[in-house]
């Protein structure tokens, strides 16, 4: 069981490299989630949490070698702080930059989510991304020096700020 102090930048210890034949699609991978928070930020030390509309904000590790294992139709829970799952609609792309970008579809919802791998180096990445649920609009950020956040503010009022 993984706790949630791991730092999962690249490769998780438990999984190994992943190079075998379960190339990370089997029934245990499903329950592992792809975003797990390493400590909920609530001091105003990370900026990107300090936005007046947001509900929770977590710092975040992303269990990158589960990700890139994953094939088009595979179903992941998406964060240990969320209660929805998501399944990768098609193969991941490669931007000129290194970027890679995921596409997933919430599972019982039909909603679209999505996230942004940038390597940094082999123990840091950057990540971007958003999933939209009918209740909550979750989005994870870079914050700099190999942290990321995860966070949610209501549905309703991300709305009304697209007006």
């Amino acid at each position: 069981k993984r706790g949630k102090g791991m730092n999962c930048y690249v490769s998780c210890p438990e999984r190994g490299s992943g190079s075998g034949s379960g190339s990370g699609s089997g029934a245990a991978d499903e329950l592992r989630p792809l975003i797990i928070t390493v400590k909920t930020v609530q001091n105003g030390s990370i900026v990107q949490c300090s936005k007046s509309n947001i509900q929770e904000c977590w710092r975040i590790s992303l269990d990158v070698d589960q990700l890139e294992n994953m094939k088009p139709g595979d179903t992941r829970v998406f964060s240990d702080q969320t209660n929805f799952n998501v399944q990768l609609k098609e193969n991941p792309t490669t931007s000129s930059s290194g970027s890679v970008n995921y596409q997933f579809n919430i599972v019982d919802g039909g909603l679209d989510s999505s996230l942004t791998i940038r390597k940094i180096s082999q123990a840091e990445v950057s990540v971007t991304g958003v999933a939209r649920t009918v209740e909550r609009v979750y989005t994870v950020e870079n914050c700099g020096d190999g942290c990321n956040v995860l966070y949610w503010v209501d549905a309703n009022q991300f709305a009304s700020l697209q007006d």
